[in-house]
């Protein structure tokens, strides 16, 4: 006697359209997370260099959480060129908030801002992922 609902030979079994099974997905996942946290885990111990200089050291929006909220309607670069009658810059309060937050994890210290960069590269490599599952299942 045989079930209707199961397959019963190999190409029924490989034709089944059911989506990857949940302990494979979360495995990819951990994977995918590890590769990321594997890669960034080196700049933690990093310095900061080039613009990280004035933008962190000299921006007032990026000094405070409480700052980054006043300046948020101001000029990114506004600071850096006060003399100017004309303020140029573009609008990144999100920036500045991100990097008063780094600011305030290490108590000025590069690794308050390496760490804050690590969270958001895995926050976004577990999004792509949950993206990717979403689209590539329908």
């Amino acid at each position: 006697m045989t079930n209707s609902t199961r397959p019963t030979d190999a190409s029924s079994l490989a034709a089944s359209d059911s989506p990857a099974p949940r302990p494979l997905l979360l495995g990819l996942a951990l994977l995918l997370i590890a590769a990321t946290a594997t890669l960034y885990l080196p700049s933690l111990a990093g310095e900061l260099v080039y613009d990280d200089l004035p933008l962190i050291d000299q921006a007032p929006a990026t000094q405070s959480i409480g700052a980054a909220f006043s300046h948020a309607l101001e000029p990114f670069w506004a600071f850096n060129n006060q003399d100017s009658d004309v303020q140029r810059g573009v609008w990144r309060p999100i920036t500045s908030l991100t990097l008063a937050i780094g600011r305030t994890l290490g108590s000025g210290s590069p690794l308050g801002f390496h760490l804050v960069s690590l969270l958001l590269h895995l926050a976004g490599t577990i999004v792509a992922f949950r993206l990717a599952t979403l689209l590539l299942s329908t």
